[in-house]
């Protein structure tokens, strides 16, 4: 599953168009996943990480549709996508979804994250 970056405000699944065609010539199923976007949805990060449960949850209940085997399924993002993707492997499978119907998922299987943020905290002038 693709992630693209955008600094959670904008940004285009089509970041990873390229990436993903290239995967599918090898044989590898790629997803390029639309997350909501501050610009276009007026929405948070925390909003991007739960479209991405549900892109992760929807790719695990139909995977034998496109061939998908479940326990190798991986989590790619640049910069904002990349978050949403580390927060993605941390999240997906924890307490944290326990509220969240049809959690009975593995874990991802592998991180791509291409400048990723992982630091949100913000800095202070002195």
């Amino acid at each position: 599953l693709f992630f693209h970056g955008g600094g959670w405000i904008t940004g285009s699944p089509d970041q990873f168009k390229w990436f993903a065609e290239k995967f599918a010539a090898c044989g590898i199923v790629s997803a390029l996943v639309e997350y909501r976007v501050h610009s276009r949805h007026g929405s948070l990060p925390d909003s991007a990480v739960e479209d991405a449960y549900n892109a992760y949850q929807w790719m695990y209940r139909h995977h034998a549709q496109f061939g998908v085997n479940t326990a190798h399924i991986a989590l790619v993002g640049g910069s904002a996508g990349g978050h949403i993707a580390a927060a993605g492997a941390l999240t997906f499978t924890s307490s944290i979804t326990s509220n969240y119907e049809g959690t009975d998922t593995a874990p991802p299987f592998a991180l791509g994250l291409l400048n990723p943020v992982l630091e949100l905290t913000v800095a202070k002038k002195s």
